[in-house]
């Protein structure tokens, strides 16, 4: 790309952020749009069982107080996966969520490969990241994606962008980050069965998941 139309871009996308900050003063005293959905413990097979936290900790660090932080097992196919989900109802809470390539080192994982791979997600082919992580002898692979109503994000640059026009027409900038991870060596010693079991958890659980803009 040459510099005239690299800067032309620059210009654009400044001025669009300009525009989105101005119209986000303008709702600045309105109340958010929020939704009160719970997702079930019980998803098909799935049967969830909630990871103990310190939940007023967490939701300081994170902008949010709806956090969905479990363990789903699947007893009949063997299957176990931990999902990380948390609603923001609007742009400036949801600039506080964590990207899983700064929260993993931090605990004192290593990440081995970070892409982009192609998932099934409520009915549709779309792009999510994936992580493969390990520290010691533990090894798990991590899916995680942005998502307003049914448009899935996986890069957060994209999401911004995203969001950024959505501000325009819209008072609604809703938005949910999902994290699924699972162990890649949990069962019978086969490395790929973290990936399937998250992407047999992603297309019964993820339908679910559009229900948190049932009400915006």
């Amino acid at each position: 790309m040459d510099w005239t139309r690299k800067r032309t871009l620059i210009l654009i996308f400044f001025a669009l952020t300009v525009y989105a900050s101005s119209y986000g003063i303008r709702w600045s005293g309105q109340e958010a749009p929020r939704n009160v959905y719970t997702l079930p413990l019980s998803i098909g097979d799935w049967e969830g069982s909630d990871i103990s936290y310190d939940h007023d900790l967490l939701a300081s660090w994170l902008g949010t107080t709806d956090i969905v932080f479990r363990s789903y097992q699947d007893h009949r196919r063997g299957y176990m996966v931990t999902l990380y989900l948390a609603y923001y109802p609007d742009i400036g809470s949801a600039d506080m969520a964590h990207a899983p390539e700064v929260c993993y080192p931090g605990q004192g994982w290593s990440i081995r490969l970070n892409d982009i791979v192609e998932c099934t997600i409520s009915g549709q082919q779309v792009w999510v990241k994936r992580l493969a992580i390990e520290k010691a002898s533990q090894e798990e692979v991590v899916y995680s994606w942005w998502q307003t109503g049914r448009a899935i994000y996986a890069r957060n640059s994209t999401y911004h962008l995203s969001q950024i026009f959505r501000s325009m027409v819209s008072r609604d900038t809703s938005v949910i980050w999902v994290r699924i991870s699972a162990e890649t060596n949990s069962m019978q010693g086969k490395t790929n069965s973290g990936e399937e079991a998250i992407r047999i958890f992603c297309t019964e659980a993820a339908p679910l998941f559009d229900l948190y803009f049932k009400n915006t």
